[in-house]
């Protein structure tokens, strides 16, 4: 034989003892790889931060993971001087909450508020350490750096690089772990040593033991044991004189590892020891003093993806993270859900069905198992082996369609077929009866469902006809009607049939719930009329009874919860947490714990809390659809369930829940579906997302998309989450894809609430608040309000004085009109008081004229009297000239006077002017001339 033929076959004689060992500690891992959106499927190193990121470093880039979406981050070495950074080998969080990364290029500082990193040492970066007074050291190929200043206000650091007296030790610094002393361990391509660091100086001792072992990773356990791991001699154990106390190479026992090459060790919380090497994954648990392994297999898609390690985590809920040079992370979760499955396939020893229709006890190792199509099997659970009952072989069955399988009282097995009618063995499947519609008064040989009364009689339901009655002791079979004729039960198909412990039995139709108590045949009645919607009567699946002797039936419409006592129902469905309302088997546990298969699945019920914890195919289920009635609890507790894709076999104890809530985080803001950060021009982000408490948008940034993040790594995808924003909608909203969505956002305040459920349906107490505000545009500002308030002011002032003015003017035109109204009657009076005045001056002044003109005509010229008369005549005159005068004013001032042109002499009329003042000129001794 040929080395290379002599080695494929050892490598396949240790996968098959491997495959021996997997089975008797099955570990379910998931994968998380490029193809979920990591930047390159080579993680060499994995870390949490405070906030419960998971940050994954790769040949390219790095990665931050929330459970549902990856960030990769390859730009923090764009400005690395030494050029462009393509191996991450390590990531490590202080405890002032700072990220460091330590690169083939550089040490980096992510800073988690401005969302951005800082280089501190250009080295090639080998591992990150704290110690526990809070001193950084940085393993590097060229020495060790420890951190002497640190400032936390600025994050800003001061390394300072230590080489020693003995440089060849100080080479390639690969691990540092510390002892409960205080004491740190060294180790490197030289061995190791130990340091100590007193005040200001550090002192380095080499030790002799392992002195040319190079040494790749080391971790200490809770007893004080060092486990140091190399890249060609395996893992050593070692005390605390730095001795091997132990030595673990690789081999195919449980003693041994699956490579010398160890990469990395790990303690977890619980004290197992994690070994990653070159060709697999170990454990060592010191209770049993054996090794686990498990390495990857083609055919198990829940088998670690690739058997070559680098990294291997702990997060803050105990799961373990792989990393892996080709496959990605792999991460084997922290609360388990060992579900055993039981399928078809080509081995004889196999069940002959995936399809499981009934499940019924044997023998306290072995069970009846029941497959559409395909017969009956007996299961023995201890060995894994299966013997076949159909229509086909030398223990014939009446059919290979097996609907029902019922035990009763004496032990018998009675199994109900589709077109079979009913079979029964009393000696466990060495030889069989048959009862068929041909060979005994059955009516139909369509059997759904078989149960013994308190009388020792069997009730056969039938999909189409009713329910006959089989009198085992006097092997006679009657129809219902015959045995209680008072009964008066429609010709419904019956899909179940259960007794309670107080013998009552009921009877579920396609139609509805039939209750008979005990046997009386008159007390036959139906329940539709409790129940609120008589949809939720429709297609009764299957019922049975708690030990508080509560009845509970599953149908097409949810799960229902009866209490005879008061004849009053609840109803739980999906809006209660169900994964689908089609129930179609429920079973107790021992904890008083309701299991409900579904046509989505298997749900757990908690009576204590009302709260569903519900299982997928994610969980280990080999699919999510189950088959009708098809349940069994058996002596000790274990609960086994029929599905379209196999028997699923659990102990219900060994399903662990998660009690711990999740955290919420904001990841990343969309606004007009563009992303916004922290450097955006937009300047609606002065920090992270993840930092802020609100935001401030403007009026036309209304569209907007909040991607958060719900911290629950096990089984991430079962995580739930709902959001509400007050002032947009007043519903919660449910999704699993932890994004809000707001379109077309008013201006105004808004308060985002998120909340968030593990992958076991518990809600997280805290809720996640933000606080929006969308700015209205400039017109409508409360300054752009108050400007138009002031406008309107004004221009209500205006019209206000306008027609204020208009109406005073109003009024001032009224008075004069009224003043000049009664000036004009003034006038009148005063006109008409000088017109007759007038009238009566000219009547005394025409009589003195005459007497005037007489004196001066009988006086003699030139003399006094002469002068005299002709004075009172001139005067006179003048008088009636003036009265003719005011006459003609008046006139004038009516309107009535016309202008009449007339030719005088003008010296004539200035000596008659003259003549009146001469006389009384020489009364006062003037002397004038003409």
């Amino acid at each position: 034989m040929s080395f290379d033929l002599l080695r494929i076959y050892f490598y396949s004689l240790h996968v098959r003892l491997f495959r021996k060992v997997f089975l008797k500690n099955p570990v379910r891992f998931s994968h998380l790889t490029v193809e979920d959106g990591l930047s390159n499927s080579s993680v060499l190193s994995i870390s949490q931060d405070y906030k419960g990121f998971i940050w994954l470093g790769t040949r390219d880039g790095l990665n931050r993971y929330d459970g549902k979406r990856i960030t990769i981050y390859r730009d923090l070495y764009k400005n690395n001087p030494k050029g462009p950074n393509v191996k991450i080998n390590c990531i490590a969080e202080d405890k002032l909450r700072n990220l460091w990364i330590g690169t083939n290029n550089g040490l980096y500082i992510y800073n988690p508020v401005e969302d951005k990193f800082s280089i501190i040492i250009y080295d090639y970066i080998n591992f990150i350490f704290e110690d526990n007074e809070g001193s950084l050291w940085i393993g590097t190929t060229t020495g060790l750096y420890f951190s002497k200043a640190f400032a936390p206000d600025k994050h800003k650091i001061t390394f300072v690089k230590y080489e020693g007296k003995d440089k060849q030790i100080f080479q390639n610094i690969q691990c540092i772990v510390q002892k409960p002393d205080k004491q740190l361990i060294i180790g490197s391509t030289a061995g190791f040593f130990s340091l100590q660091k007193k005040e200001e100086a550090i002192y380095a001792t080499r030790h002799s033991s392992m002195r040319q072992v190079n040494i790749i990773t080391m971790s200490i356990d809770s007893t004080g044991y060092i486990w140091a791991g190399s890249n060609t001699d395996g893992l050593y154990r070692i005390d605390n004189t730095f001795k091997a106390v132990r030595h673990y190479t690789e081999g195919n026992n449980a003693e041994n590892i699956l490579s010398n090459n160890v990469r990395k060790v790990l303690v977890d919380k619980k004290g197992q020891i994690w070994i990653g090497t070159l060709k697999g994954l170990n454990r060592y648990n010191y209770s049993t003093d054996k090794i686990d392994a498990w390495v990857h297999h083609p055919d198990d898609p829940y088998s670690i993806n690739y058997n070559s390690i680098y990294d291997i985590f702990e997060d803050k809920q105990g799961s373990v993270w792989i990393g892996t040079y080709y496959g990605g992370a792999n991460r084997i979760d922290a609360f388990s859900t060992p579900f055993e499955v039981y399928q078809n396939a080509s081995d004889p020893n196999i069940l002959s069905s995936n399809i499981i229709s009934a499940i019924s006890s044997s023998t306290p190792q072995s069970l009846w198992v029941g497959t559409e199509a395909e017969g009956l099997n007996l299961l023995n659970l201890e060995n894994k082996t299966v013997t076949r009952f159909n229509t086909g072989n030398k223990k014939l069955l009446s059919s290979n369609l097996v609907k029902t399988i019922y035990r009763d009282y004496s032990n018998a097995l009675w199994i109900g077929f589709f077109a079979g009618g009913v079979n029964v063995t009393k000696n466990e499947g060495l030889s069989f009866s048959a009862f068929t519609s041909k060979n005994s008064r059955l009516r139909s040989n369509d059997i759904t469902s078989i149960i013994e009364d308190n009388e020792g009689r069997l009730w056969i339901g039938q999909q189409e006809v009713g329910i006959d009655i089989f009198d085992k002791a006097r092997k006679t079979i009657h129809k219902l009607s015959e045995v209680f004729p008072k009964t008066n039960l429609p010709k419904e198909g019956i899909t179940c049939l259960f007794k309670d412990l107080t013998g009552n039995i009921f009877i579920g139709t396609r139609k509805s719930v039939y209750l008979m108590r005990n046997n009386q045949s008159d007390s036959l009645k139906t329940l539709e009329n409790i129940f609120p919607d008589k949809n939720q009567m429709t297609y009764i699946n299957c019922i049975t009874e708690d030990k508080n002797q509560t009845i509970w039936i599953g149908s097409s419409f949810g799960l229902t919860n009866y209490l005879p006592a008061t004849n009053k129902i609840t109803t739980y469905t999906i809006d209660n947490g169900l994964p689908d309302n089609k129930v179609v088997a429920i079973v107790e546990d021992e904890n008083n714990n309701l299991w409900l298969s579904t046509s989505k699945g298997i749900s757990k019920f908690n009576l204590q809390e009302k709260r569903f914890a519900n299982y997928k195919k994610p969980d280990g289920l080999p699919g999510d659809v189950f088959n009708y009635n098809s349940s069994y609890k058996d002596r000790q507790g274990r609960i086994f369930f029929g599905s379209y894709n196999g028997l699923v076999d659990f102990n219900p104890i060994t399903i662990e829940i998660n009690n711990h809530p999740p955290e919420i985080t904001l990841t990343k803001l969309e606004i007009n579906d563009r992303q916004v950060t922290v450097a955006d021009k937009s300047s609606v982000l002065k920090k992270n997302i993840s930092e802020i408490k609100n935001i401030r948008l403007s009026h036309n940034q209304s569209d907007v998309i909040i991607d958060y993040a719900v911290l629950n790594f096990i089984k991430p995808n079962k995580n739930l989450s709902a959001y509400q924003l007050v002032g947009y909608n007043n519903e919660w909203v449910y999704t699993n894809e932890h994004r809000a969505f707001f379109r077309n956002l008013e201006p105004g305040n808004y308060t985002l609430f998120i909340k968030a459920a593990n992958n076991d349906g518990l809600w997280s107490q805290s809720i996640k608040m933000l606080q929006i505000r969308v700015d209205p545009p400039f017109w409508l500002t409360w300054w752009a309000y108050t400007f138009y308030f002031l406008l309107v002011v004004s221009v209500m002032t205006a019209i206000f004085r306008f027609f204020n003015s208009r109406k005073e003017l109003q009024r001032k035109l009224h008075y004069e009109h009224e003043l000049n109204l009664r000036q004009q009657e003034l006038q009148n009076m005063k006109t008409d008081f000088f017109t007759h005045m007038s009238h009566e001056l000219r009547t005394p002044l025409t009589l003195i004229q005459g007497p005037a003109e007489m004196l001066v005509e009988k006086s003699k010229e030139n003399t006094t009297e002469r002068k005299l008369a002709q004075s009172i005549q001139s005067n006179s005159d003048r008088l009636l000239h003036l009265t003719n005068n005011i006459m003609d004013f008046m006139k004038a001032d009516s309107g009535a006077l016309k202008l009449n042109n007339t030719s005088v002499d003008f010296i004539k009329f200035s000596k008659e002017v003259f003549d009146k003042f001469a006389l009384a000129a020489r009364e006062k001794k003037y002397t004038i001339l003409f």
